[in-house]
């Protein structure tokens, strides 16, 4: 036999046991249950519970929702003048105001007295929403919210209430979102997906509790017109004390310090104020 025809007959050879080993495989992956997104969520149902993980507070089923792009408010004369019995430094997009002279707050304030000062104190008070109050800064932080959802941690819609050592508010910065528009709706991913983001990112240990899980907004992408895009993002308190951020769309984490975001404000408002005691002084 020569070998021309012994090396067509180990070609024809390879070339059939290759369609074998195809054939198989394909025959194998057709016989396997293919992952259906309720099997994924029972995977990290299942994940959950072996870490003793209390997540009855997690919604159980995601909606749709929509991204929002909003601009910066430029605050006006006729703005300033409505405050009374403050000394106020427009920046245009940013005023910082300093109390003639200064409010008391309740050590142990609530919400509502809270709101009842942004209310008779503070521009557009009703748009605004406590988040914390930082006590190695004095400082009490509210973001600006959108029908009922907060805007996380965005230097255009927040307002930073600086205080002495005997509570009282000597000061404040605000910022203002304005011309806030809805996006197209899109599909959210499964909350208890974003679940699995915290487990990967070591957010979530055995025998934690979700304490709280509600949706709210954060910067995506600021465009060069001065336009900003806000993503919808899960808000997600773990123990009652630590909160972390998780983009609803496409689960994945989002990373925020509130450490830095405090001293970059508190840095900006402190020059501004700096200024303007040099221009008075001048």
């Amino acid at each position: 036999m020569k070998w021309g025809q012994i090396k067509s007959i180990f070609i024809i050879c390879f070339l059939v046991l290759d369609t074998f080993l195809v054939t198989q495989y394909l025959n194998k992956m057709n016989s396997e249950p293919q992952a259906l997104p309720n099997q994924e969520i029972s995977t990290i149902e299942d994940e959950l519970n072996r870490m003793n993980v209390d997540y009855e507070n997690v919604p159980s089923e995601a909606e749709s929702a929509a991204y929002i792009s909003a601009g910066r408010y430029q605050f006006t004369e006729k703005d300033v003048k409505s405050l009374n019995n403050q000394d106020v430094v427009n920046e245009g997009d940013m005023i910082v105001s300093t109390f003639e002279n200064p409010i008391s707050v309740p050590e142990e304030a609530t919400r509502d007295d809270l709101s009842m000062f942004l209310d008779q104190m503070v521009l557009y008070g009703d748009e605004y929403t406590f988040w914390s109050w930082n006590e190695e800064h004095n400082i009490m932080l509210f973001f600006q919210s959108y029908n009922d959802q907060t805007v996380y941690f965005n230097k255009a819609g927040m307002l930073m209430v600086f205080l002495n050592k005997n509570h009282e508010v000597e000061y404040y910065a605000q910022t203002r979102l304005t011309n806030i528009e809805l996006g197209e709706e899109k599909e959210m991913s499964q909350p208890i997906e974003t679940l699995r983001s915290l487990i990967r990112n070591n957010h979530l240990y055995s025998g934690d509790r979700i304490s709280n899980m509600q949706l709210g907004f954060h910067t995506l992408v600021p465009l060069d017109n001065g336009i900003q895009v806000f993503v919808p993002t899960w808000e997600i308190t773990i123990n009652k004390e630590k909160t972390y951020f998780v983009n609803a769309i496409d689960a994945q984490s989002i990373s925020r310090d509130e450490e830095e975001f405090i001293e970059e404000v508190k840095n900006n408002v402190e020059t501004i104020r700096q200024r303007d005691t040099g221009s008075d002084e001048d």
